[in-house]
């Protein structure tokens, strides 16, 4: 692994895990629905920019030149997963307004690591592999372990 891969992966790991704690507090202020809402209006806002500079920098991409239903698959997927986020978004604050972040962050997250597994199986082909197994069987019984008192 490179280090450019370890430095992402330490940054992931430091932003997913403090992203919880400050929305706990943000939902604490604004209430879990309208929060929901307004980190997408903030988030697009954002992500326009940097599209914007990232078009400028770097025209449309090869992508778009070798998928000739950019436009449409860049609409369809990008509705698909955003519908999808914010179900599960919404979902989340609600727990988050409910529970202390140290109770519903790891069950949620080992739930997530869960679900990606089996999804990445069932819609990606992944390999089923002994570790996987064993990985997701570990997060399940760690999670049941975590919470049994």
């Amino acid at each position: 692994m490179m280090l450019l891969d370890g430095l992402a992966i330490l940054v992931n790991s430091v932003g997913w895990g403090i992203k919880p704690v400050l929305e706990k507090i943000s939902v604490k202020k604004i209430g879990h629905v309208n929060f929901s809402y307004i980190r997408y209006i903030i988030t697009g806002i954002i992500s326009l920019i940097l599209l914007s500079i990232n078009l400028y920098r770097n025209g449309i991409g090869k992508k778009f030149h070798q998928n000739p239903n950019y436009l449409y698959d860049a609409l369809k997927w990008g509705t698909i997963v955003s519908v999808v986020a914010l179900v599960s978004i919404v979902s989340n604050y609600y727990l988050l307004s409910k529970y202390d972040v140290s109770y519903i962050a790891p069950i949620v997250e080992g739930a997530l690591l869960v679900m990606n597994a089996l999804f990445g199986i069932i819609f990606l082909k992944e390999k089923i592999t002994t570790q996987a197994i064993a990985g997701i069987g570990t997060i399940i019984v760690g999670t049941f372990i975590l919470y049994s008192s």
